[in-house]
């Protein structure tokens, strides 16, 4: 599959949702995804037919390492248990 350019994605949220969930607010602001890692699981959705929600807790369930560095300690420890 050709590589797609990079790309910036914006999240909107509204004043009220950020006033009563900064914790998401902050995890958003640290996510990054690598472009090949969304190719990847857009690719798998379309040819496998894969639902969204099955495909993102796959993904978060093969990249440990990545996803807790946009979260907190303590979020990772709910996500994914002790260590």
């Amino acid at each position: 599959r050709p590589s797609a350019p990079a790309t910036n994605l914006t999240t909107t949220i509204s004043r009220d949702f950020a006033n009563n969930a900064p914790e998401i607010v902050k995890f958003m602001k640290n996510v990054s995804v690598p472009m090949e890692d969304i190719n990847r699981v857009i690719a798998e959705m379309s040819d496998k037919k894969t639902p969204p929600r099955t495909a993102a807790r796959a993904y978060i369930a093969g990249n440990r390492k990545s996803m807790e560095q946009w979260m907190s300690p303590e979020a990772g420890q709910k996500l994914y248990g002790a260590r």
